[in-house]
């Protein structure tokens, strides 16, 4: 099977210019938190203060991301530092997002007075979910590929010229490592999300030590 992106752009208005990426964002981030907010009122918890939390974590994760790949891309970005506000264009660190998240996250929570950790098991729970959609947009944008694969690899992307490393500039086809951590987003998200729907079948059915 061969994986090529039909380009970055879903569809131009005048100035306006949406993104597959940015598309693909809001949708993982909506999906992610109106989940959340099923596991919030299973739990008994108010789901206003949840919604208002997981925006919180959005946009504390996406500074978060943002300022992380700047910091790992410097020397691209110190030539033109401008680049680093287009965040549109891609360019989002997991890590950074993980700790810019969490960190906003927990500000919240301390000023409004919730349970930190119990509103952050929810968010947590339903977090893969939104990265596996996520991922598609690095599929869009042509990134986050993996290492050359021969023609005839059943499972193969085709990067553009443009988007591929130097040092294989003369290779086609890459190992789609976004669809794999999509799949084990979604693998993860599985069993994260049934165990907090059901979470003392899971831990009742653990042995204990005698």
């Amino acid at each position: 099977m061969n994986l090529e992106s039909p380009g970055a752009i879903l569809f131009k208005i005048g100035p306006v210019t949406v993104r597959w990426y940015g598309l693909m964002f809001v949708i993982g981030f909506f999906s992610a938190a109106a989940l959340a907010m099923r596991l919030g009122k299973k739990w008994e918890m108010d789901t206003e203060e949840m919604l208002n939390t997981a925006f919180w974590g959005f946009g504390g994760g996406v500074l978060g991301a943002r300022i992380y790949y700047v910091l790992l891309e410097y020397k691209r970005f110190l030539q033109d530092p401008i680049q680093a506000f287009m965040i549109w264009t891609g360019g989002l660190s997991i890590h950074g997002g993980l700790l810019g998240g969490i960190l906003a996250g927990y500000i919240y929570c301390k000023v409004r007075k919730l349970p930190f950790l119990r509103t952050a098991d929810l968010m947590l729970a339903s977090l893969p979910l939104a990265q596996a959609i996520g991922r598609w947009g690095n599929f869009f944008n042509s990134e986050a590929f993996g290492r050359p694969v021969n023609s005839d690899f059943p499972l193969k992307l085709y990067i553009p010229p443009e988007s591929r490393p130097l040092e294989f500039h003369e290779q086609q086809y890459f190992h789609p490592t976004f669809l794999y951590e999509s799949i084990y987003d979604l693998l993860l998200f599985s069993v994260l999300y049934f165990w907090s729907i059901h979470p003392q079948q899971w831990i009742t059915a653990i042995p204990r030590r005698r």
